[in-house]
């Protein structure tokens, strides 16, 4: 199951990179691939696209929280 969670997060992380570099004319080595941008920028930009958006953003932020206090 971890597997298939993540295969699907890294599908849905590099096709919006690759979506944005697309839109913006930028190259994707100039867009953030890798720690907290991906998180903090790359994640909440994705979840702003969909619907019940402040809702998928509340759970995001919370599920991160809860992963930190679990360390």
């Amino acid at each position: 199951m971890t597997l298939i969670c993540g295969i699907i997060g890294a599908l849905t992380v590099f096709s919006y990179i690759g979506y944005i570099s697309e839109i913006t004319n930028i190259p994707i080595n100039r867009i953030p691939l890798s720690g907290p941008e991906l998180t903090f920028v790359i994640y909440p930009a994705i979840l702003s696209q969909m619907p019940f958006s402040n809702l998928l953003a509340i759970l995001f932020f919370l599920i991160m929280m809860l992963l930190g206090i679990d360390t």
